[in-house]
Parts: structure tokens; C-alpha cells; sequence
């Protein structure tokens, strides 16, 4: 969850984004909205602000010429996510782990071959999910009349009673203790 305040910076930061020409390096603000979807699942920005952010950070971590890996597909297989992304008329439904990820992209994958293969996994896929209201931290932030309550569900844990057995059911130790004089016998 997170605050208005917060809102309003990512908001700047898209904004500051979609305003400047082909950003060579993204900056923290920027990679802070991809932070936040990615801790929180929550797609509550346009569509096509996210897309080209995501778009811009896929071409940062995916350089053309990797020396290493000229033997492999790695050429190819960038090719394919790069052009994966703007194919979704909404954002994919893979889009938390997407941003995942695009943050922490040494810490699951050391080389760039692995880092493409698991992008290609997230972005190969049909589906999508729609754009859900901002979620809000304190109780003074009302969420807005169209907020999915299903959306950011509350983990309660329940008592369960325990299981009680008929009146009429014989107790398990008199079953066990019948039938190991049966098999004594």
C-alpha cells in the first residue's frame, strides 16, 4: 500500500519520463514506479505510460552486442521481447514479476542470456489485466468509489473449531486397541 504522496511522486516521475527524449539512464523516481508494481502487484498507472517505461528499461539491460554470448540466440531472443512488449493492448498479467525482474535484474540472473530467457517466459503470454485504482495506506485516504475491494485482499486467519466426532462413533483408541487383539487372535 502506499500514500498519496507516493502517488503523486510516481505520477511526476512517469510524467517526467514521457516528456524527455529517448532517457539514456532512467532515473530512481522512474525505477521507483517499477519498485512499487512489482512489490505491490498493483497496476495503477496507464497502460501506455508503464509500456514505455518497461520498453526503456528492457532496452537498458538488454544490450545489442554481448561479446560472450555471440554463439548463442541471445541476439534473437532480445529481438522477440523487445518486440513482445508493445503488442499487449493492456498490461500482461505476468506484469508484477515483469517488474521484478527489471529492478532487481542481477540478483536471480548473472548473465544476460538467462535475464532474456526469463523475460521471454513473462512476456510470452495472452493475457492481461486491467488498470486498478491506487491503493491507499492510512484510513484517512479514502479509496475511491470504483476500488476493487478483491483487489489488495487482507490475509485474516480464522479459528477453525476442532472436528468433532458423532456421539455414536467409537473413540480411535478402542479402534486401535480392538483391532490389535483381532490380528492377535
Amino acid at each position: 500500500m502506499a500514500t498519496e504522496e507516493e502517488r503523486k511522486k510516481h505520477e511526476a516521475a512517469l510524467s517526467a519520463f514521457a516528456a524527455s527524449p529517448v532517457p539514456a539512464n532512467l532515473s530512481p523516481d522512474t525505477l521507483d514506479v517499477l519498485r512499487f508494481v512489482g512489490e505491490t502487484g498493483c497496476n495503477c498507472y496507464p497502460w501506455s505510460s508503464l509500456q514505455s517505461l518497461l520498453q526503456a528499461r528492457l532496452e537498458q539491460l538488454l544490450p545489442e552486442d554481448v561479446e560472450s554470448l555471440k554463439d548463442t540466440d541471445y541476439a534473437t531472443d532480445r529481438t522477440t521481447a523487445l518486440e513482445a512488449l508493445p503488442q499487449f493492448p493492456d498490461a500482461p498479467f505476468t506484469l508484477q514479476r515483469l517488474c521484478e525482474v527489471l529492478v532487481d535484474d542481477t540478483g536471480c540472473y548473472q548473465r544476460k542470456d538467462k535475464l532474456v530467457w526469463a523475460l521471454l517466459k513473462l512476456l510470452c503470454i495472452n493475457s492481461t489485466i486491467a488498470t486498478q485504482p491506487f491503493p491507499y495506506e492510512s484510513a484517512g485516504e479514502p479509496p475511491t468509489e470504483n476500488a476493487a475491494p478483491s483487489a489488495f485482499p487482507v490475509e485474516t486467519q480464522m479459528a477453525m473449531p476442532a472436528p468433532t466426532a458423532p456421539a455414536d462413533a467409537p473413540e480411535p483408541e478402542k479402534e486401535q486397541q480392538a483391532a490389535t487383539e483381532q490380528t492377535a487372535a
